[in-house]
């Protein structure tokens, strides 16, 4: 599933808004090497999008799931980046024959190239140690009852890497290596098999990234979710919430082809916000194999995530934020037009302009996105007004987060219900910051002087 960047920020997926606090990818991050990092960053950016294809990344981390910590790959950050540093170097190989001559000449490299010596034996050293562990938990892994495919083929893969580099030579030979023999086999690892020792760090880094997203699903609590086949349009999750919250207020989410556009409403600190960004993030979480967080989830594989939450002007092209958002809103037009499967998520859709504008495009853009019953699409706003303008459509439902005010204290329920809100709490919110207080004190003073 692809995301844009825009979608990732508002979702605060690697980075937060605050000067405080963790990023979700920080949140659920239990890697121990930044290759196992950087794979799972990239399936989030850029991941698969096909039912088979998230079947068998969910397969995987399931499998190191359910292993519950038995096992650990004993590679620390440091051994993993002095082997990908090793494959990486500049050096030049050097291929010497089994000869005398060949011998004096390893050792007149040796002394007049000494940093380059040490360097490559170092790295031949963390690079057969590396292996030898990958090897054991390979072999650990293999005992295992029950092993999936996907887990077979990539243990298979790594035997048969290893089978070509001849490793059980080479770390014989290097138990006590002459000049020669450290030269040797550089040029065997280095030159003739660089693409199989990084065939061998893509392997340590998928263990890695799938063992930590077990490890976040299990301490996290999440559950896997059922992926549906192809073609079935369908979203259904029970009891969501966001990661961040430790006593959250679970709601479900439902969609399919008969009811797939939602029009959101709510007042302000209603939940809104926080359960539209609980959707997003379990559906980046569902589509690269991990848990999520929810009761239950069963999805329809996308192809691509859009969400909008904060839109900014931009001064050097002379955009303004209402102009950025028909942009955004004409990026989703494209995508639609590509044929593409979407989840298309909106918050307070053209709130960057005035009322009357907004209320006319929303309605505009509403009516439009619900003629793609084939999509997905929530669409939050604050102008309950629209209701009668969008609601001829059968596949669309209201939906709102409602508030109540008990005495002086503003109460908020955070369940989502059907229907439409049409709360005002803006002045209220006003009044309990002291702000309406402090100008009527101001006025009064103003009036007696």
């Amino acid at each position: 599933m692809q995301i844009d960047p825009e979608t990732l920020v508002d979702l605060e997926f690697f980075s937060c808004f605050g000067t405080i606090g963790q990023s979700v990818f920080q949140y659920l991050d239990y890697f121990k090497t930044d290759c196992g990092r950087d794979y799972v960053k990239g399936l989030i950016k850029n991941g698969p999008c096909l039912a088979n294809e998230i079947s068998d990344l969910q397969e995987i981390t399931r499998f190191f799931y359910e292993m519950n910590d038995g096992m650990h790959l004993d590679v620390s950050s440091g051994l993993v980046r002095d082997f990908e540093a090793y494959i990486n170097t500049n050096y030049i190989g050097i291929d010497l024959p089994v000869s005398f001559s060949a011998r004096l000449q390893a050792i007149y490299y040796r002394f007049n190239f000494s940093e380059m010596f040490e360097s490559v034996k170092y790295g031949i050293r963390q690079t057969l140690f590396l292996i030898s562990q990958v090897f054991r938990y390979i072999a650990g892994l293999q005992q295992q009852p029950d092993m999936p495919d996907p887990v077979k083929l990539m243990c298979e893969e790594f035997n048969t890497i290893c089978s070509e580099i001849n490793v059980d030579k080479i770390s014989r030979k290097f138990a006590n290596p002459s000049c020669h023999d450290v030269y040797a086999a550089d040029y065997l690892l280095r030159v003739q098999n660089r693409d199989n020792l990084k065939k061998i760090a893509d392997i340590v880094a998928k263990i890695d990234g799938h063992a930590s997203m077990a490890a976040a699903t299990r301490k996290e609590r999440f559950v896997f979710p059922q992926i549906l086949e192809d073609g079935v349009q369908k979203i259904d999750i029970r009891g969501l919430y966001h990661p961040f919250l430790a006593k959250p207020v679970k709601n479900d989410f439902h969609q399919a082809s008969g009811s797939n556009i939602w029009f959101l409403t709510g007042p302000n600190m209603a939940g809104k916000t926080t359960y539209l960004k609980a959707l997003g993030i379990s559906l980046i979480l569902a589509h690269i194999g991990m848990g999520v967080p929810a009761e239950s989830m069963a999805f329809t594989t996308l192809d691509q995530l859009f969400f909008q939450l904060s839109v900014h002007d931009d001064i050097r092209l002379g955009i303004s934020s209402f102009y950025r958002e028909i942009l955004q809103v004409k990026r989703v037009v494209e995508l639609l037009q590509s044929g593409r499967r979407l989840m298309v998520i909106i918050d307070e859709i053209f709130k960057g302009t005035n009322v009357t504008d907004a209320f006319d495009c929303s309605k505009t853009v509403i009516n439009g996105f619900a003629r793609f019953p084939d999509q997905f699409f929530v669409i939050s706003s604050h102008l309950y007004e629209l209701k009668p303008e969008i609601s001829g459509h059968s596949n669309l439902r209201c939906k709102f987060f409602d508030a109540s005010l008990r005495g002086d204290a503003l109460e908020f329920s955070h369940t989502i219900m059907d229907g439409v809100s049409d709360v005002r709490i803006g002045t209220r919110l006003l009044e309990k910051a002291g702000i309406t207080g402090f100008f009527n004190d101001r006025l009064l003073e103003a009036a007696q002087e």
